[in-house]
């Protein structure tokens, strides 16, 4: 598929784990988040061969700042305008196979904004009792939501254990779903997409459902 793995909002060890169940299936990865590098949670199961990095300067997205808008900021909190795109080559300590690596140590919205097309797009965790904070990205939301499906491609993936979210909107099931005891078959449509559960990722550990998009 000639279409990126993009994980928004990562810690780098839950990208490898994304990496080593989805790569496979797209022509590049993209991981994004402004506060941190590629440490060693992914050099642990995938070599970097650095290409170069490049200074990104940027007039982030703010508004609206509401439930169904873009993000929520919490008070005294300062989206940064400014970062540095990293690539590599990933090459998997597994097997050898190697497949282009994009970090954006800079704001996911703007990321999402470089990227051509997405095969699979992977969010989870995004929450503070998961002890990874939050972004205050509201990705599944309709306004971001609508901005990935216009890149995934026919056939892609969105592959989220719904990240906090609640309540009812047309999209609800990417949240929901996953308190049935057996999601696999479950579908919807939303936004013009036709959304079908295809398995469930990581059950033991953290369930993640895998949703096919055409």
């Amino acid at each position: 598929m000639t279409a990126a793995l993009f994980y928004p909002c990562c810690g780098s060890s839950d990208l490898a784990t994304a990496m080593n169940g989805f790569c496979h299936l797209t022509s590049s990865v993209h991981g994004a988040d402004p506060t941190r590098g590629v440490d060693g949670g992914i050099k642990s199961s995938w070599r970097l061969q650095g290409l170069g990095s490049t200074k990104h300067s940027f007039t982030p997205e703010i508004e609206p700042n509401c439930r169904g808008g873009i993000r929520h900021i919490e008070r005294g909190v300062r989206i940064p305008d400014a970062g540095t795109r990293h690539d590599y080559i990933a090459t998997s300590v597994v097997d050898a196979v190697s497949i282009p690596f994009t970090w954006h140590q800079y704001d996911a919205i703007e990321a999402l904004n470089h990227i051509g097309s997405i095969g699979v797009f992977f969010f989870r965790r995004d929450r503070p009792e998961d002890g990874e904070g939050s972004s205050g990205i509201r990705w599944l939301d309709d306004i971001l939501l609508q901005r990935v499906l216009t890149k995934l491609v026919h056939g892609g993936l969105v592959v989220t254990d719904g990240a906090g979210m609640t309540g009812a909107a047309k999209q609800a099931p990417l949240w929901t779903a996953r308190e049935m005891i057996d999601p696999v078959g479950a579908s919807f449509d939303a936004f013009g997409r036709h959304f079908v559960c295809g398995s469930v990722f990581c059950p033991m550990e953290r369930p993640t459902l895998v949703w096919h998009v055409s």
